[in-house]
């Protein structure tokens, strides 16, 4: 039976659609929606639930903010079997052995994700990926925790201390566009033909 709870949510729906609030929302309106933007702690009510986007099949584009994410929720995006783009900004992952896997996937951007680790992405091979945390944490990032990128043209890898980056060269072979600005990197066995590079020393 199709219900949505959230009134955030339902909020959303109705914006997106431009639907008169009196109308009651039914299960073909969601199927309409194709990108959403939903920001736990800005938007108004605060009582997303993210186990409702199992009615959002026709989605394409996912951006979530401030959301803790465990292994219900990620298997709830891993079910949207047409998301091409995914944004996480902020927010928490639940435990380290929670998998995202979407073999559509076409852009992933994880921007200062809290308890984020690659293995939470190990089986991706998105066109454009972007993992990037803030300045002060300068974590630790090994390409060799990476599996396979050959789909991969644009990666941003931007405020990590990044370890064996010339396994790109290997993993990664058609990149054409590489910017670790704000990371620390050792390139001396790196092979940056037909590469774009930036490396600023700090990251915007």
């Amino acid at each position: 039976m199709f219900e949505i709870k959230s009134n955030s949510l339902k909020e959303k729906i109705y914006e997106i659609l431009d639907k008169p609030a009196e109308e009651q929302l039914e299960e073909q309106d969601a199927l309409k929606i194709e990108s959403l933007n939903l920001d736990y702690f800005n938007d108004l009510n605060n009582d997303y639930d993210l186990k409702e986007l199992i009615y959002f099949k026709n989605i394409e584009n996912l951006s979530l903010s401030d959301f803790l994410l465990g292994k219900e929720e990620i298997e709830i995006i891993n079910n949207l079997k047409n998301l091409k783009q995914l944004y996480l900004s902020t927010c928490d992952f639940e435990e380290e052995n929670i998998y995202i896997e979407l073999a559509n996937i076409e852009t992933l951007n994880i921007v200062d994700c809290e308890r984020f680790n690659i293995k939470n992405i190990v089986n991706l091979n998105p066109e454009m990926l972007v993992i990037k945390q803030s300045d002060d944490n300068k974590l630790t990032l090994n390409i060799n925790d990476f599996k396979n990128l050959d789909r991969t043209r644009e990666l941003f890898l931007n405020n990590y201390n990044i370890k064996n980056i010339n396994v790109l060269n290997k993993i990664a072979p058609n990149l054409e566009v590489l910017n670790i600005d704000g990371s620390i990197c050792d390139f001396s066995d790196f092979d940056k033909k037909n590469i774009n590079i930036s490396h600023e020393e700090t990251s915007l």
